[in-house]
């Protein structure tokens, strides 16, 4: 009898301390991508997106389309003449915050380098967002023509 009663405190524990995952926690509220009339060698286009993180830092690591050959996290350094633009490894999304990767892109930008096919307006690719806690999450982005108005009257 003691050890069923044990038994069953342990289960009962067990189901009372839930604690949420952190995926839920951070969601993409805004995706845009810059269209492509036609898709010939080397062409590239650009990607936004909004973060909703209501939970600790987490940190985008890796960004994946079926469109192009892959996905680049850039962002532009130094000043006037002598900006620049550098592949990034990562893009922190910092606790408790909305950010955003927005156009017109002149700080960071997702570049989907060597798309595959065309990307009409209206029409949508899918993403895969990898992140460091929350993992992989996957949305549709809208292709627009002229992002930073897209960006603005953005509609789901």
């Amino acid at each position: 009898m003691k050890k069923s009663m044990t038994i069953a405190v342990v289960l009962f524990l067990a189901g009372c301390t839930t604690v949420q995952p952190a995926q839920e926690d951070l969601t993409v509220t805004k995706t845009i991508v810059s269209y492509v009339e036609r898709a010939t060698p080397g062409m590239m286009a650009a990607a936004y997106a909004a973060f909703d993180n209501r939970g600790e830092e987490d940190t985008l690591l890796e960004v994946s389309c079926d469109c192009a050959d892959r996905v680049e996290i850039h962002h532009m350094v130094g000043q006037g003449d002598d900006r620049k633009m550098v592949v990034e490894p990562s893009f922190v999304v910092p606790a408790n915050s909305q950010s955003a990767i927005e156009p017109p892109g002149l700080e960071w930008h997702l570049m989907l380098m060597d798309v595959k096919q065309p990307i009409p307006v209206g029409s949508e690719v899918e993403m895969t967002l990898l992140f460091q806690k929350a993992g992989p999450k996957t949305y549709r982005f809208k292709a627009v023509d002229g992002t930073r108005a897209a960006w603005d009257t953005y509609e789901d």
